[in-house]
């Protein structure tokens, strides 16, 4: 996640793309970050969205992440499909995480990995 106003940011590394998954990282968001969290602007992916599952009915149940969203009283927003200006904030930090995690360290196990990353992270913020 990152604050548009400040550009800090919080990550974590999930084994999988599952909405417990994303409710789990909004979860941890929502501890980390030390003021209330306004707008959650996500991409379409299932793990954040029932929007695009097809079905005879109109799909109407909500996500987990716009369940989580309405309980924070956050308004969930999705990106425009391919367009790149919404995501491009997003994709810099990727690539600055990635050049300064796995471009550079190699990890023994999954442990290794959280600590180098949690470094980052602080370093980054500061």
């Amino acid at each position: 996640m990152i604050v548009r106003a400040t550009k800090t940011i919080f990550y974590k590394v999930y084994e999988n793309k599952k909405a417990e998954s994303a409710k789990d990282f909004m979860d941890k968001c929502l501890d980390f970050f030390p003021f209330f969290i306004t707008h959650v602007l996500t991409a379409n992916g299932l793990e954040f969205t029932n929007r695009f599952i097809f079905s005879k009915k109109l799909f109407k149940k909500p996500s987990k992440m716009d369940v989580k969203c309405m309980k924070n009283n956050s308004e969930h927003r999705l990106t425009k499909p391919a367009t790149l200006k919404t995501n491009g904030m997003v994709e810099r930090v990727n690539v600055t995480i990635k050049n300064n995690t796995v471009l550079k360290i190699k990890c023994q196990n999954k442990q290794q990995m959280d600590k180098d990353m949690m470094e980052l992270l602080c370093y980054y913020n500061l």
